[in-house]
C-alpha cells in the first residue's frame, strides 16, 4: 500500500516562501531592536558624560548649582548628608550610567551617577519626546511590515499560481490524450525550460510505447494469418470427411464438435484482432446483431455441455432486439456465460431470457450450487490481474469477455439466487440501435 501523501506544488511553494518571509521579517525586527537599544544606550551615556565633564571643567561640582528645570536635571549629594534631596526613583541607583529607563512625574529619564571623591552627582536626561517619536515610529514600522507581509503573500500566491499553471496544463493535456489515436503527442512550445523537458520526455516515452504496440500488433496479425491456414485446412477436411459415404454414423458427432471448435477458434482470433486495434465503438461502420437469431444458435451449440446430465437449457420467447455490435463479439461474451452456467449446474435448468423494459438485459439463470458474491468478486478481479501458469487459470474466455464488455460499455453482474443458483445479468443497453434501411 502506497502511504505517500500527495501535496500541491502550489501549496508547497506558498508555504516555503511565506516561511522565508516570516523568518526574514523576524530577523530584521530583532536586529533593529538590538541595534536601537545599543545605540540609544551609548548615545545617552555619551551625552550625560559629556555634560558632566563640561560642568566639572568649568567649575568644581561641589560649588556649582546643578540644573533643576529643563530636559537635563542634576542633584549634588554630599557624603555626610542623606539623599532626601534626590527624587525617590534616583536615590538607590548604583554608580555609572543607568541603561534602563526611569519613570518620574510622568516623564521618562536616563541617569548617570558619578562619584566625586566622597560625593556623588546624579544627572538625569528627559527623553520622553524622543521615546514617543520612537514608539510612533515602531507602530508605523509594524504597520508597514504587516502591509509588506500581505503584499508578499499576494505576490507569492501569484507566483505560485504562475509556476504551477504550466504543470497543471501539461497534466491536463496528458489526461486528454486518446490511446486509440496513433501519434498523439504533447505540445513542447512551453516557455518554461523544465516543462519543455517534461513534455519532450513524455513524447519520447509515447514514441517507445507506440513502437512496442505496433510490434505487438504486427506479431498478432502475422500469427493470425499463420493460424488461418491450418484452421481452414481442418475445416475443409471436416467437410470432406462429412461427405464420405463410408463414414460411420458414430463419427458424425465428433466431426460436428471439431467443426464447432474450429468456428469458435476463428471467432476468438477475430475478437483478438478487433480488440488489439482499439477501434472505437462507433467508427462509422454498422454491424447489426439480432438476439432472436443469435441466442437460439448459441443454445444449440452448447447443448452438448449438458447432454450427459439432467440439465436443460430453457430459452424464453425473445422480443425483437437488434444491437449495433459485431455478432462475433456478443457470441464470445454470451458463450462464456453459458459455458460457466453449464459447468456449475449438475441438475435442474439454465434459463435464458431478455428484458427490454429498461434497456436490454440478457439474463442467464442456473440452478447450480450458487456462490458468495464477495468471494466471486475477489476471485474475478484476481483472475484478471494474475498471470496463470500454462495450462491453468480461467482461460481466454473470461479475459475476452471482460475486455469486450469494457470496449462496448456493457456491464456484467452476478447475483446469488434464493435457494441456490446464480443469475448473470449482461446489460447491453449501450449497444441498442435501430438499423437504418
Amino acid at each position: 500500500m502506497n502511504s505517500c501523501r500527495h501535496t500541491s506544488l502550489r501549496r508547497r511553494i506558498n508555504s516555503r516562501f511565506l516561511l522565508v518571509i516570516i523568518l526574514l521579517t523576524a530577523v530584521i525586527a530583532f536586529h533593529s531592536y538590538l541595534s536601537q537599544s545599543l545605540l540609544e544606550s551609548q548615545y545617552w551615556r555619551i551625552i550625560l558624560e559629556s555634560t558632566l565633564a563640561d560642568l566639572d571643567a568649568d567649575k568644581p561640582l561641589k560649588t556649582r548649582k546643578l540644573p533643576q528645570v529643563g530636559p537635563l536635571r542634576g542633584w549634588y549629594v554630599p557624603a555626610r548628608q542623606g539623599e532626601e534631596s534626590v527624587p525617590p526613583p534616583f536615590r538607590d541607583l548604583p554608580l555609572g550610567f543607568q541603561g534602563r529607563q526611569i519613570e518620574w512625574q510622568g516623564r521618562t529619564y536616563v541617569a548617570l551617577v558619578h562619584p566625586n571623591d566622597t560625593e556623588r552627582v546624579v544627572l538625569a536626561l528627559d527623553i520622553t519626546e524622543l521615546e514617543t517619536q520612537q514608539n510612533q515610529g515602531a507602530v508605523l514600522g509594524a504597520v508597514i511590515a504587516v502591509i509588506s507581509l500581505m503584499l508578499a503573500i499576494l505576490l507569492v500566491r501569484s507566483l505560485a499560481r504562475r509556476l504551477s499553471a504550466p504543470v497543471k496544463d501539461i497534466a491536463k493535456r496528458m489526461a486528454s490524450l486518446d490511446p486509440r489515436e496513433a501519434g498523439a503527442r504533447l505540445p513542447v512550445d512551453y516557455k518554461e525550460v523544465e516543462i519543455h523537458h517534461i513534455a519532450q520526455a513524455a513524447n519520447g516515452y509515447l514514441d517507445r510505447v507506440d513502437k512496442f504496440i505496433d510490434r505487438e500488433r504486427q506479431l498478432l496479425d502475422q500469427a493470425s494469418h499463420e493460424f488461418r491456414t491450418p484452421i481452414a485446412v481442418i475445416a475443409s477436411a471436416v467437410d470432406v470427411l462429412d461427405t464420405l459415404p463410408e463414414l460411420p454414423a458414430t463419427a458424425h458427432r465428433p466431426l460436428h464438435r471439431i467443426r464447432e471448435t474450429v468456428d469458435n477458434l476463428h471467432e476468438i482470433m477475430a475478437a483478438l484482432l478487433f480488440l488489439s486495434r482499439e477501434q472505437p465503438t462507433d467508427n462509422g461502420t454498422r454491424e447489426w446483431c439480432d438476439l432472436r437469431e443469435l441466442l437460439p444458435a448459441l443454445v444449440h451449440d452448447h447443448q452438448h455441455l449438458v447432454s450427459n446430465k439432467p440439465v436443460a437449457f430453457e430459452l424464453t420467447p425473445l422480443p425483437a432486439t437488434v444491437l449495433n455490435t459485431p455478432a462475433a463479439m456478443l457470441r464470445i461474451a454470451v458463450s462464456n456465460l453459458l459455458r460457466n452456467a453449464a459447468e456449475n449446474t449438475h441438475q435442474g435448468s439454465i434459463g435464458i431470457d431478455v428484458n427490454t423494459d429498461d434497456g436490454v438485459l440478457l439474463r442467464i439463470t442456473d440452478t447450480g450450487v450458487g456462490f458468495d458474491p464477495e468471494q466471486v468478486a475477489r476471485d474475478y478481479t484476481q483472475s484478471l490481474r494474475a498471470l496463470p501458469a500454462p495450462g491453468t487459470g480461467p482461460g481466454l474466455g473470461l479475459f475476452l469477455s471482460q475486455r469486450i464488455c469494457e470496449h462496448f460499455g456493457w456491464t456484467l453482474d452476478f447475483d446469488s439466487m434464493p435457494g441456490g443458483g446464480t443469475r448473470a445479468t449482461l446489460d447491453l443497453s449501450n449497444s441498442v440501435a435501430t438499423p437504418q434501411l
